[in-house]
């Protein structure tokens, strides 16, 4: 996912990019535009933007000193919006052998435990590569909430001492001798908050208001799309956002009015050719206060937060 940020800072040129510079205030100009002022290490800068997009969790954007109150809606959406803890531990092997397992093998694909870490995420780019690997362990909510006040190296040890025990029954397995490095974030430590899980009633409170424009300024970011979490969510954020900016409807999504002409027509997602679900069932609503259901599809992304029932 890198090479799209990469990509866009090709187009913007290096030169127009801040790193290591905070944001502490946003106004509004008469003229419409809107003026951020940022502070880095060694120097504060103002500019004025034609439009501005906050691609940030809430936390982040409470935290900005000086910066305009929306309506009371959009500040409860700011203040209110539910995140949970979340802890991802990378552990570099010198080889796969997850994949070469005679017991178990894992191409891809994700296993739950009821060990200390709570889900193993297999790779599922370089299959069947003879070279390293990573592994990816997950904590979500009250479990990652543990792992916070151990020190990193003790985080590291006990992610390898049930990972091997995770592998018990493979004596061909060993997981210290295979270890070479980790690389671990607690994301309600690092960034404040944690990722997106918003409570019963909050989508129906909060979602809109929160990606809604206010002036020149936009939102962005995983947290106001419907796949929280995940990268899609990002993207699918990313692509709603522009589109708003340049007056133009996304492909699929349900508008006002027909601003689709021949000479802007909506803006399509990456892959879309590639899904096979009926987007009108998908969009049909289905009351299932009194009917039996004998099936669940789980999404090919695997959100378990969304499930289609028939």
């Amino acid at each position: 996912m890198s090479r799209i940020t990469e990509c866009a800072a090709s187009l913007v040129g290096a030169s127009n990019i801040r790193l290591n510079h905070r944001v502490d205030r946003i106004a509004y100009k008469e003229d419409g535009k809107v003026e951020l002022t940022a502070k880095g290490f060694h120097q504060t800068r103002t500019e004025t933007f034609d439009a501005v997009v906050l691609a940030t969790p809430p936390s982040a954007l409470h935290s900005i000193i000086d910066r305009p109150r929306w309506s009371f809606m959009k500040e409860q959406a700011i203040r209110g919006s539910h995140y949970e803890p979340l802890t991802k531990i990378g552990l570099h092997f010198r080889t796969r052998f997850w994949e070469r397992s005679t017991v178990n093998p894992c191409f891809g694909g994700q296993s739950t435990t009821d060990l200390r870490f709570r889900w193993i995420v297999y790779p599922s780019n370089d299959l069947g590569n003879n070279g390293s690997g990573v592994l990816l362990l997950y904590c979500w909510m009250s479990d990652a909430s543990k792992w916070a006040g151990l020190p990193r190296d003790e985080r590291i040890r006990v992610c390898l001492h049930d990972l091997a025990r995770y592998y018990a029954d493979e004596p061909e397995v060993d997981v210290y001798e295979q270890y070479i490095e980790a690389f671990d974030v607690i994301w309600n430590g690092q960034s404040a908050q944690g990722d997106a899980m918003f409570l019963p009633g909050q989508f129906s409170r909060f979602f809109e208001v929160a990606k809604k424009n206010e002036g020149n300024v936009h939102f962005a970011g995983e947290h106001l799309s419907k796949h929280h979490t995940w990268i899609a969510g990002a993207v699918d954020s990313a692509l709603h956002t522009t589109a708003e900016i340049l007056g133009r409807p996304v492909q699929g999504e349900a508008t006002k009015t027909s601003l689709a002409t021949e000479q802007t027509p909506p803006l399509s997602p990456l892959g879309r050719e590639y899904l096979t679900l009926d987007d009108q069932r998908r969009a049909q609503r289905t009351d299932i206060s009194s009917c039996r259901f004998s099936s669940c599809v789980i999404p090919k992304h695997m959100n378990v937060q969304y499930v289609e029932v028939f």
